[in-house]
């Protein structure tokens, strides 16, 4: 199943800041009021905090249930008091059921009535080797069904949420808003529900 967990981190106020971008606020685009225009891909310096939840999505990625394609994901969420939930991928023998590391996560926090609460995420995945560690330094980023659920809570939290991104192993780590990865993304906005 998908595993979810209350990571025993608490952020502190000044830290949440940065870790949640709030140093570096999106921009509104002209046109649409639910847009937001933030600068170009950029690498991450990687504060200690930020490091936290990467490494709490590490954590989570080890609970993967990936025996189909063999590539564990973790997800952290970093939430608005400073505490953060994780989630894994869960696999399905028929694909199409399975579920995504930052899907799970974000349920998990639907379930606690906490889906406004999110600022921040993080995102790691790799390769499992035989023993079923997750392995490789390619920064993994959600997939475009993961990007929009995160596009409804973005929206429904009024935020341009900044997605981390790390690789399995090693330093290599790229954040992004949200709106750089999915640009005009339809959402709540477009039903008129806010």
């Amino acid at each position: 199943m998908g595993r979810t967990e209350l990571f025993s981190t608490r952020l502190s106020g000044a830290t949440l800041d940065a870790v949640a971008g709030d140093n570096d606020p999106p921009r509104q685009r002209g046109g649409r009021h639910d847009q937001l225009e933030c600068d170009s891909p950029r690498a991450m310096t990687e504060t200690p905090d930020t490091a936290e939840l990467i490494a709490a999505a590490r954590a989570a990625a080890v609970n993967a249930h990936a025996p189909y394609s063999r590539f564990a994901v973790g997800a952290a969420l970093l939430m608005r008091d400073g505490s953060v939930l994780t989630g894994t991928n869960f696999e399905n023998a028929s694909y199409g059921l399975s579920l995504c590391a930052e899907t799970v996560a974000v349920a998990a926090a639907n379930a606690q009535g906490r889906l406004r609460e999110i600022v921040a995420v993080a995102v790691t995945g790799g390769a499992m080797d035989e023993a079923g560690r997750m392995r490789g330094d390619a920064v993994v980023s959600p997939c475009g069904r993961c990007r929009q659920v995160l596009n409804e809570v973005a929206q429904l939290a009024g935020l341009d949420l900044p997605i981390h991104c790390a690789a399995a192993e090693g330093d290599a780590v790229a954040t992004y808003r949200l709106s750089e990865l999915l640009p005009h993304a339809f959402g709540p906005a477009d039903l008129g529900i806010f």
